[in-house]
């Protein structure tokens, strides 16, 4: 059983691609029940909440695999 609980590089790339995955899931969800139009909506808006979403998620994902 293998009890190595630091990071190497696959294991944070992992986390980078879930955590895009999930918040681009979860802007895209409420731009979907919000009813906004995402042809209209700003785009550096758009990346700016992508990334501080995405930031956050991949925080919160590498700290809890320390």
């Amino acid at each position: 059983m293998n009890t190595n609980h630091g990071l190497d590089r696959g294991k944070i790339i992992a986390c980078g691609v879930v955590a895009l995955t999930g918040s681009l899931t979860v802007i895209f969800l409420l731009f979907l029940f919000s009813g906004v139009d995402i042809r209209t909506f700003d785009r550096t808006a758009l990346v700016s909440i992508l990334s501080v979403c995405s930031a956050f998620a991949w925080g919160v994902l590498l700290c809890r695999n320390c």
